[in-house]
């Protein structure tokens, strides 16, 4: 079947979804309106950290509620752009993951409603849903008319989304305080990169969709930032910024974009998407920034150590997923073995860099490796659910080892 003909017959796929009922695809997310009384089963969120009375003193700098609560928001809505990024690719692309990755999307989007009923009630909870809901339904009719060719209907999406983005920019800085104009363009702005991310993909430049996906990620990360700081200053909760802050939530959004960009290389590679080198120059860029951000803690030897390595580990699931793809297992265990030789020496340098015990180190990046192994293995086996769940996983842990070496970091550059 031509690539054409599979767009066509994914964007009727998600029509038939969104019409459905069912978890919205391309941009989409839970149901179509009330969302459930508590996110499922699999799912990662991060509890907010919420209280309405003054919080206390950090116990160390970079930590505490009003920085956790932060790097909460960072997290999720960060994971919808990510998804809703590669879910709109598979879409145009005619993936066969495409209804897992819209799953996990529709998870995502229970997380995000969670978080706003955590933080101000079970009414704000419906509406954030049903406005969040709103906006994933019109990128689904957005998507389908661009895989159409159908001006009509991609305008008319575009109306939808211009009004989203007036009622959802009124609902959160009436919850927040912030001025409405501010929300209101930062959701603007979340519009166009999501666009551009399905126009481009579609007329074919791969590099243009990708490039708009982390333009996305990015600003995405400073809406909740913006909307920390307001939420931090309602709730007493502290300060949300800082060096020792910043550099946590850099660190944490860096490697959690690894992980999301490392799984969709090795899938784009494994059933050989056109897309394939795009996704892959988008991983080595990520990969560029995070070594620029330890040799600004440990200077240009310490980067260039970190280059040569994390590149060296990107090569191994490369490898894995070449000789996964030719049912190799004699190229799967050599690329094993690298793996080994990797959690090793690279646990080993960042351990000594951060001060922090090298069998924690060594611990987190075995983990990282086995959610990437565990992801691209249920890829190959077609268990896409599993995969997208596995995903979701990977980006959530990385959270997890950012906050580890950051609290390394923070305490040896000692940062306010």
């Amino acid at each position: 079947m031509s690539v054409s003909r599979q767009i066509i017959r994914h964007g009727t796929a998600i029509a038939a979804i969104a019409i459905g009922g069912g978890a919205l695809a391309a941009c989409g997310g839970g149901t179509a309106a009330t969302p459930s009384a508590a996110p499922p089963a699999s799912s990662t969120m991060t509890t907010m950290p919420m209280t309405t009375a003054a919080a206390a003193v950090d116990a160390k700098p970079g930590f505490g509620g009003a920085v956790d609560l932060r790097v909460a928001l960072n997290r999720l809505l960060g994971e919808h752009m990510l998804i809703a990024a590669d879910a709109t690719q598979v879409a145009l692309g005619g993936g066969p993951e495409f209804k897992a990755v819209a799953g996990a999307l529709g998870q995502n989007t229970d997380d995000l409603s969670a978080a706003i009923g955590s933080l101000y009630g079970p009414a704000a909870r419906s509406t954030f849903a049903s406005q969040w809901a709103a906006h994933n339904g019109e990128f689904v009719a957005y998507t389908v008319a661009v895989s159409k060719h159908d001006d009509a209907a991609k305008k008319a999406a575009l109306v939808g989304l211009a009004a989203y983005q007036k009622d959802f920019g009124a609902f959160l800085a009436g919850a927040t305080g912030l001025p409405a104009s501010a929300v209101s363009g930062a959701l603007g702005m979340h519009i166009e990169h999501t666009a551009a991310i399905v126009d481009d993909f579609a007329k074919g430049d791969y590099t243009g969709s990708y490039t708009s996906a982390t333009a996305g990620y990015t600003h995405i990360g400073t809406v909740g930032d913006v909307l920390a700081g307001a939420i931090a200053t309602q709730k007493g909760l502290g300060m949300t910024d800082g060096d020792a802050a910043s550099l946590r939530v850099e660190l944490d959004n860096l490697l959690a974009e690894h992980a999301s960009l490392a799984i969709v290389a090795m899938e784009r590679g494994f059933r050989g998407s056109p897309d394939f080198k795009a996704a892959a120059a988008a991983l080595d860029d990520n990969t560029v920034a995070l070594a620029d951000l330890i040799g600004s803690a440990f200077g240009p030897q310490a980067r260039d150590t970190f280059l040569a390595q994390w590149r060296a580990h990107i090569g191994f699931f490369v490898n894995y997923t070449i000789a996964l793809a030719k049912s190799d297992t004699t190229g799967e265990d050599a690329a094993t073995k690298g793996l080994d030789g990797y959690v090793a020496e690279h646990g080993a340098f960042l351990a000594g860099a951060t001060g922090l015990p090298v069998a924690a180190v060594t611990g987190a990046l075995r983990m990282h490796v086995d959610k990437l192994l565990a992801t691209i293995k249920a890829y190959a086996a077609g268990d896409y659910a599993t995969a997208a769940s596995d995903a979701r996983l990977a980006y959530a842990h990385m959270y997890d080892t950012g906050d580890a070496l950051a609290s390394g970091i923070i305490a040896t550059k000692k940062l306010g």
